[in-house]
């Protein structure tokens, strides 16, 4: 069964909110493992692909000039628990986003993990939503997820 938790935004940019796809209040990221194998979705065979998706919306104001390049790159970090320890990044994801377009923008994006990736531990699952631009735009999204554990058979 898929597992949600919500990620924590930072914002200094006046009029410029980011928010939860509604009817969720706070954006959010759920992990899902694919096929299901009857446990939750945070214990995981380490040889079945699993996948973290991204929920959440932008409303810019009117007078934010269009044009603008820019892409969200939305991020999936494990930290290892269990001996020898470390973080990995484990999946990667970029999407465009113009900052021109008023009115909210949903995103919905899937950061797929392939198997074989993770190595049988217990993590601790982090995420981030980033905004890449050749300007400094102070936006970005982080969730602290559920510690996971990946198994062998």
């Amino acid at each position: 069964m898929a597992y949600p938790f919500n990620m924590e935004v930072e914002v200094a940019l006046p009029g410029f909110s980011v928010t939860g796809v509604p009817p969720q209040a706070n954006p959010q990221c759920v992990i899902n493992e694919g096929p299901q194998t009857g446990l939750p979705d945070r214990i995981i065979r380490t040889n079945q692909p699993w996948n973290v998706h991204f929920h959440w919306c932008v409303e810019v104001p009117e007078s934010e000039p269009g044009g603008v390049w820019c892409d969200w790159m939305c991020d999936v970090y494990l930290l290892k628990l269990s001996a020898p320890g470390g973080a990995q990044l484990v999946g990667s994801e970029r999407v465009p986003y113009n900052t021109g377009v008023p009115g909210p923008q949903n995103y919905d994006v899937v950061v797929p993990i392939a198997p074989n990736q993770v190595q049988a531990g217990m993590y601790e699952l982090h995420t981030s939503v980033d905004i890449l631009s050749p300007v400094i735009v102070p936006v970005i999204l982080f969730g602290n997820g559920p510690m996971m554990k990946f198994y062998q058979l």
